[in-house]
């Protein structure tokens, strides 16, 4: 029995094909990562390894996923002998014999599917693309706090003082909201919690209305949330909550004087500021619900809405975290429009442009005096940062409807037959 990997053309006539291999190229990966790097991690090893077994029993009865099939055999092999040197293999057995019993459940599940379901493809693809993420951001979290230590300087003084020049001071109003009443505070954190599962319910949405197999939430989503955490490490930030303590929100104090003040208690805080990938998510809700009905964008407005008020109310992001999150929600949706020839104007600008962008807040922070000097700089930059995305995304998106992933020029033309004699 030969396995072979999938032809080159199918990544690009399948973005289901893509958004799963992707997912099992990265849960092995950053699961390593985690596991050589910190000595307990956040998500039990037991989970993971009944995880990394289920998808092994599922590859192995594809028959087609060679390599992501000894990627995941050799990853947990590895875990596994970590487990043993660590004396914690034990410990782990029971987490992994429960997890097993769940997983089973789980692929009997997928097995019927397969029979009965006409969407099982897209279900597997849905399904996939949101488990493997929310196995992973344990693993980011505890990469970002093992770096706090590692990354010792804050840029939360120079983000503050960018909202005053940017006149975004007023959101503080969304603080008083949430902190109006005992009930409201804890609404607006399962709000803020919440979101994965409107992203989930976007992509079945984006399943049934958006033209065919052209499904990028959950692919966007992914490639938004690993650039994030990457630039959290760029410009580390804890946002406003931690970094003010008590004086937030009602007491904050002046920008000017917040540069040269002493803030402590901060080095055990976890980053979470600039971009804000809570924006980034729910402006990629909204966008993948263009062609669904009126109440289901309808909803993805909502949804935008009460994320905003969630994520600055909470003190979990300043104002200008959003304003960054339009150059990453771009540079996502371009690389996500994956039927798009690479060179395609409309797809290549939506990249670079993205990326420009996103570069020009990271040097603008990184370097912050310079910014705080010229405020014209970063009232310019979050001018072009808000119009610059809308106008290219708008574009990018006329052109994927244009052509859609049955294109015929994404096909392989039929063989030419030799003449009967």
């Amino acid at each position: 029995m030969v396995m072979k990997f999938p032809p080159p053309d199918s990544i690009v006539r399948d973005p289901n094909w893509l958004a799963v291999s992707v997912m099992l190229g990265g849960l092995p990966a950053a699961e390593l990562l985690d596991f050589c790097y910190v000595e307990t991690p956040q998500m039990p090893a037991g989970q993971v390894l009944a995880v990394m077994l289920a998808v092994i029993w599922y590859l192995a009865q594809q028959k087609r996923y060679g390599l992501p099939l000894l990627w995941f055999l050799g990853s947990f092999l590895w875990i596994s002998t970590l487990l043993v040197l660590r004396h914690q293999l034990f410990g782990n057995l029971m987490v992994f014999l429960e997890a097993v019993v769940f997983m089973s459940a789980i692929l009997v599940l997928i097995k019927y599917m397969r029979l009965y379901a006409p969407h099982y493809d897209k279900f597997l693809a849905l399904g996939c693309a949101f488990l493997v993420p929310t196995l992973t951001v344990p693993v980011i979290h505890d990469m970002l706090q093992n770096a706090i230590y590692q990354l010792p300087v804050l840029y939360d003084r120079v983000l503050f003082h960018f909202d005053t020049d940017l006149g975004l001071g007023w959101v503080a109003v969304f603080a008083m909201i949430v902190n109006y009443s005992s009930w409201s505070t804890p609404f607006f954190i399962f709000n803020y919690n919440i979101l994965p599962f409107w992203t989930l319910i976007a992509a079945v949405s984006e399943i049934f209305y958006a033209p065919r197999g052209s499904n990028t939430i959950l692919l966007a989503t992914m490639c938004s949330g690993y650039a994030g955490y990457l630039l959290y490490f760029l410009m580390p930030a804890i946002a406003p909550a931690p970094f003010f303590g008590a004086l937030f929100p009602a007491h904050m104090p002046d920008p000017g004087s917040v540069l040269n003040a002493p803030i402590v208690d901060t080095v055990v805080s976890l980053r979470n500021t600039m971009p804000s990938l809570h924006a980034a998510s729910a402006m990629l809700i909204c966008l993948a619900l263009r062609s669904s009905p009126i109440w289901h964008r309808a909803l993805g407005g909502l949804i935008l809405l009460s994320t905003l008020v969630s994520t600055l109310g909470l003190g979990q992001h300043y104002a200008v975290d959003w304003v960054a999150a339009l150059p990453l929600v771009l540079w996502a949706r371009g690389v996500s429009t994956i039927w798009l020839p690479l060179r395609q104007a409309a797809r290549c600008d939506a990249i670079i442009t993205g990326i420009t962008l996103t570069a020009g807040w990271v040097l603008v922070v990184r370097y912050g005096q310079f910014g705080l000097d010229n405020a014209w700089i970063i009232r310019a930059l979050a001018l072009v940062s808000v119009a610059v995305p809308l106008l290219l995304e708008r574009r990018l998106h006329r052109a994927a409807i244009k052509a859609p992933p049955s294109h015929m020029a994404l096909q392989r033309p039929p063989r030419l037959q030799a003449p009967s004699a």
